[in-house]
Protein backbone atom coordinates (compact mmCIF):
# COMPACT_ATOMS: atom_id res chain seq x y z
CA UNK A 1 0.00 0.00 0.00
CA UNK A 2 1.60 3.22 -1.27
CA UNK A 3 1.76 6.48 0.85
CA UNK A 4 -0.89 8.51 -0.75
CA UNK A 5 -3.49 5.54 -0.37
CA UNK A 6 -2.37 5.28 3.73
CA UNK A 7 -3.19 8.99 3.95
CA UNK A 8 -6.49 8.67 2.33
CA UNK A 9 -7.32 5.40 4.63
CA UNK A 10 -6.49 7.31 8.03
CA UNK A 11 -8.08 10.48 6.74
CA UNK A 12 -11.60 8.56 5.62
CA UNK A 13 -11.38 6.91 9.16
CA UNK A 14 -11.21 10.13 11.01
CA UNK A 15 -14.28 11.47 8.96
CA UNK A 16 -16.42 8.08 10.20
CA UNK A 17 -17.19 9.91 13.02
CA UNK A 18 -18.88 12.69 12.15
CA UNK A 19 -22.30 12.91 11.89
CA UNK A 20 -24.03 12.40 8.50
CA UNK A 21 -24.57 16.13 8.57
CA UNK A 22 -21.33 17.08 9.27
CA UNK A 23 -20.12 14.98 6.61
CA UNK A 24 -22.42 16.29 3.64
CA UNK A 25 -21.73 20.03 4.83
CA UNK A 26 -17.93 19.40 4.98
CA UNK A 27 -18.02 17.64 1.59
CA UNK A 28 -20.07 20.74 0.07
CA UNK A 29 -17.24 22.73 1.51
CA UNK A 30 -14.21 20.75 0.06
CA UNK A 31 -16.09 21.19 -3.14
CA UNK A 32 -16.12 25.29 -3.26
CA UNK A 33 -12.86 25.21 -2.22
CA UNK A 34 -11.23 22.21 -4.54
CA UNK A 35 -10.24 20.10 -1.71
CA UNK A 36 -10.20 16.82 -3.40
CA UNK A 37 -8.75 14.49 -1.16
CA UNK A 38 -10.19 16.01 1.48
CA UNK A 39 -13.66 15.95 -0.52
CA UNK A 40 -12.77 11.78 -1.27
CA UNK A 41 -12.19 11.17 1.60
CA UNK A 42 -15.69 12.38 2.85
CA UNK A 43 -17.19 10.11 0.51
CA UNK A 44 -14.81 7.30 1.20
CA UNK A 45 -16.32 7.62 4.98
CA UNK A 46 -19.98 7.97 3.64
CA UNK A 47 -20.45 11.96 2.61
CA UNK A 48 -23.60 12.12 0.46
CA UNK A 49 -22.95 12.75 -3.45
CA UNK A 50 -25.64 14.44 -4.25
CA UNK A 51 -26.01 16.53 -0.85
CA UNK A 52 -27.38 20.04 -2.17
CA UNK A 53 -26.93 23.08 0.14
CA UNK A 54 -29.34 25.83 1.11
CA UNK A 55 -29.34 27.20 -2.55
CA UNK A 56 -29.75 23.83 -3.99
CA UNK A 57 -25.97 23.30 -5.52
CA UNK A 58 -24.72 19.98 -5.19
CA UNK A 59 -20.98 19.57 -3.99
CA UNK A 60 -20.63 18.72 -8.34
CA UNK A 61 -22.16 22.38 -9.31
CA UNK A 62 -19.72 24.03 -6.76
CA UNK A 63 -16.92 22.43 -8.02
CA UNK A 64 -17.77 23.41 -11.43
CA UNK A 65 -18.73 26.82 -10.66
CA UNK A 66 -15.24 27.89 -9.36
CA UNK A 67 -13.31 25.65 -11.89
CA UNK A 68 -12.29 22.84 -9.91
CA UNK A 69 -11.67 20.82 -12.40
CA UNK A 70 -9.83 18.00 -10.27
CA UNK A 71 -12.54 17.69 -7.79
CA UNK A 72 -14.99 17.58 -10.11
CA UNK A 73 -13.75 14.92 -12.28
CA UNK A 74 -13.21 13.15 -8.91
CA UNK A 75 -17.26 13.74 -8.00
CA UNK A 76 -17.91 12.61 -11.56
CA UNK A 77 -15.87 9.30 -11.05
CA UNK A 78 -17.80 8.80 -7.57
CA UNK A 79 -21.17 9.16 -9.52
CA UNK A 80 -22.27 12.42 -8.28
CA UNK A 81 -25.63 13.47 -10.41
CA UNK A 82 -24.17 15.81 -13.58
CA UNK A 83 -27.74 17.14 -13.91
CA UNK A 84 -28.46 18.36 -10.65
CA UNK A 85 -30.29 21.56 -10.73
CA UNK A 86 -29.82 24.46 -8.23
CA UNK A 87 -32.78 26.86 -7.00
CA UNK A 88 -32.41 29.11 -10.09
CA UNK A 89 -32.17 25.91 -12.54
CA UNK A 90 -28.60 25.92 -13.00
CA UNK A 91 -27.05 22.65 -14.07
CA UNK A 92 -22.82 22.02 -12.83
CA UNK A 93 -22.17 22.44 -16.83
CA UNK A 94 -24.49 25.67 -16.98
CA UNK A 95 -21.95 26.80 -13.95
CA UNK A 96 -19.36 26.24 -15.74
CA UNK A 97 -20.04 27.82 -19.10
CA UNK A 98 -21.29 31.13 -17.42
CA UNK A 99 -18.07 31.70 -15.07
CA UNK A 100 -15.72 30.50 -17.98
CA UNK A 101 -14.10 27.43 -16.74
CA UNK A 102 -13.33 25.90 -20.12
CA UNK A 103 -11.38 22.83 -18.81
CA UNK A 104 -14.26 21.91 -16.34
CA UNK A 105 -16.80 22.38 -18.84
CA UNK A 106 -14.94 20.04 -20.81
CA UNK A 107 -14.44 17.22 -18.32
CA UNK A 108 -18.27 17.33 -17.85
CA UNK A 109 -18.85 17.16 -21.52
CA UNK A 110 -16.78 13.82 -21.40
CA UNK A 111 -18.54 12.44 -18.87
CA UNK A 112 -22.07 12.98 -20.58
CA UNK A 113 -23.35 15.78 -19.57
CA UNK A 114 -26.16 16.73 -21.37
CA UNK A 115 -25.43 20.55 -22.98
CA UNK A 116 -29.42 21.14 -23.50
CA UNK A 117 -31.08 21.76 -20.03
CA UNK A 118 -32.29 25.13 -19.63
CA UNK A 119 -32.24 27.40 -16.61
CA UNK A 120 -35.16 29.29 -14.82
CA UNK A 121 -34.48 31.81 -17.15
CA UNK A 122 -34.23 29.71 -20.20
CA UNK A 123 -30.81 29.70 -21.19
CA UNK A 124 -28.69 27.14 -21.49
CA UNK A 125 -24.69 26.42 -20.94
CA UNK A 126 -24.20 28.04 -24.62
CA UNK A 127 -26.11 30.66 -23.79
CA UNK A 128 -24.71 31.32 -20.51
CA UNK A 129 -21.53 31.31 -22.12
CA UNK A 130 -22.36 33.60 -25.15
CA UNK A 131 -23.69 36.32 -22.94
CA UNK A 132 -20.37 36.14 -20.64
CA UNK A 133 -18.44 36.64 -23.73
CA UNK A 134 -16.69 33.33 -23.24
CA UNK A 135 -15.87 32.82 -26.90
CA UNK A 136 -13.91 29.73 -26.54
CA UNK A 137 -16.30 27.62 -24.28
CA UNK A 138 -19.19 28.62 -27.08
CA UNK A 139 -16.90 27.18 -29.63
CA UNK A 140 -16.37 24.18 -27.65
CA UNK A 141 -20.04 23.86 -26.65
CA UNK A 142 -21.25 24.76 -30.91
CA UNK A 143 -18.73 21.58 -31.58
CA UNK A 144 -20.82 19.63 -29.70
CA UNK A 145 -24.08 20.22 -30.56
CA UNK A 146 -22.98 20.25 -34.41
CA UNK A 147 -21.28 16.57 -34.18
CA UNK A 148 -24.51 15.72 -32.51
CA UNK A 149 -26.26 16.80 -34.93
CA UNK A 150 -26.26 13.91 -38.19
CA UNK A 151 -26.16 16.32 -41.37
CA UNK A 152 -23.96 17.29 -43.79
CA UNK A 153 -20.01 18.36 -43.02
CA UNK A 154 -20.70 21.48 -44.77
CA UNK A 155 -24.22 22.59 -43.12
CA UNK A 156 -22.62 21.75 -39.89
CA UNK A 157 -19.30 24.03 -40.22
CA UNK A 158 -22.04 26.88 -41.31
CA UNK A 159 -23.93 26.56 -38.52
CA UNK A 160 -20.45 26.38 -35.89
CA UNK A 161 -19.22 29.21 -37.38
CA UNK A 162 -22.96 31.27 -37.50
CA UNK A 163 -22.90 30.73 -33.54
CA UNK A 164 -19.34 31.50 -33.33
CA UNK A 165 -19.30 34.46 -35.20
CA UNK A 166 -22.50 35.52 -33.31
CA UNK A 167 -20.38 35.35 -30.20
CA UNK A 168 -17.46 36.74 -31.22
CA UNK A 169 -19.76 39.85 -32.44
CA UNK A 170 -21.82 40.27 -29.32
CA UNK A 171 -18.41 40.31 -26.80
CA UNK A 172 -17.10 42.99 -29.39
CA UNK A 173 -20.20 45.14 -29.37
CA UNK A 174 -20.53 44.43 -25.22
CA UNK A 175 -16.94 45.96 -25.53
CA UNK A 176 -17.83 48.95 -27.26
CA UNK A 177 -15.57 47.84 -30.43
CA UNK A 178 -19.14 47.82 -32.99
Amino acid sequence: MDRAHQLHRITAYRYNYLSQDEKDRKLLHASLHGHTEIALALLAAGANKDTKNNYGSTALTLACCYGHTETAQALLTAGADKEANNIIGDTALIRASTNGHTETAQALLAAGADINPTNNCGRDALICARIKGHTDIVAMLARTVMAALRIHRFWRDVCYNLIYVNARNHVLKEAGFK
